[in-house]
């Protein structure tokens, strides 16, 4: 009987480190992958047939851009990221493009938008909530005041 115990906590042990080592190489990969989102470059001629309408603001929203994959970096380096901490993470990165909104085009914030899917997709986060909408095509649930 002994011999079945220490088996099954063997094994058990086994599945617990096994998994741990699973979420400690997917939370690696996703470090890995948001560094790459970070040195890509963005906004490109290569990257996309449409481009931004003004392309002086390219560099100001990459640095949004970069601002909200740091987030999510900061967010993921730990295994307690629920999905509405990331859902918060995204309405702040989307926040941060509050004060050009008005200076963007639908294109340049589908472009935008493209990026933040990107991120999504990166982390995990399988919908906006919404809030991926809202800033794309101005529905009333993106707050531009402050």
């Amino acid at each position: 009987m002994k011999k079945v115990v220490c088996f099954l906590v063997l094994i058990f042990v086994g599945e617990m480190a096994n998994a741990q080592s699973k979420n400690t190489n997917e939370l690696l990969e996703i470090q890995q992958s948001l560094a790459e989102f970070i040195a890509k470059e963005k906004f490109s001629d290569k990257e996309t047939t449409i481009g931004l309408s003004d392309i002086s603001m390219r560099p100001e929203l990459i640095f949004k851009l970069n601002q909200a994959a740091k987030d999510f970096q900061r967010i993921t380096r730990s295994n307690n990221a629920s999905q509405a901490d990331l859902l918060e993470v995204l309405g702040e990165g989307l926040d941060r493009f509050k004060d050009v909104y008005l200076k963007l085009d639908t294109e340049d914030r589908e472009l935008i938008g493209n990026y933040f899917e990107e991120l999504m997709d990166i982390v995990g986060l399988e919908s906006s909530d919404g809030q991926l909408n809202n800033f794309v095509y101005g529905l009333g649930n993106f707050n531009l005041k402050n």
